[in-house]
């Protein structure tokens, strides 16, 4: 669209947006309804949790976590105990905030991970892979990346005027 049809244009970003978010609804639905299937003893909660603190290089602690998530501190930690509680993450000590641990993947939570990952989305990825195809994905991939950027710069913006 052009500048000369914003109202156009506008419409094409909130339809756009509210696709997005019915896709993320789907997402987080299918994912719920793979673990229940596979009769996985955490929820998709926990599981973005646990993806997230196993996929990062580096311990975290909450509010990073929260951060990468785009969510709550509360409502990380919550997910943060029931991994806890099960073994799949440990706390450790950080050197630079003595009342915030670092969380890192224990043995036990890197092969529920790699179990889980393999069992329950292994099929399911490779069916949603062979309709879209690796073009596809790519040119999706480039586009959310692009559309990530653009919010980072708005939302930048906004804290400045702030």
């Amino acid at each position: 669209m052009t500048e000369n049809h914003p109202i156009e244009q506008k419409q094409l970003f909130v339809s756009m947006f509210q696709e997005i978010f019915t896709l993320l609804s789907k997402l987080h639905r299918i994912s719920e309804d793979l673990l229940v299937a596979a009769e996985s003893d955490i929820t998709h909660s926990c599981w973005t949790i646990l993806s997230i603190i196993h996929c990062e290089p580096e311990p975290l602690t909450v509010p990073q976590i929260a951060q990468l998530r785009s969510t709550s501190r509360q409502a990380v930690q919550r997910q943060i105990c029931l991994l806890l509680e099960n073994g799949y993450i440990e706390a450790v000590e950080n050197p630079q905030n003595k009342r915030s641990p670092l969380y890192k993947v224990t043995a036990v939570g890197a092969a529920y991970y790699q179990d889980v990952r393999a069992k329950v989305y292994g099929q399911w990825l490779a069916d949603v892979a062979k309709i879209v195809g690796v073009e596809q994905a790519e040119q999706f991939l480039a586009s959310i990346r692009m559309l990530d950027e653009a919010l980072n710069i708005v939302s930048a913006k906004k804290n400045q005027q702030n």
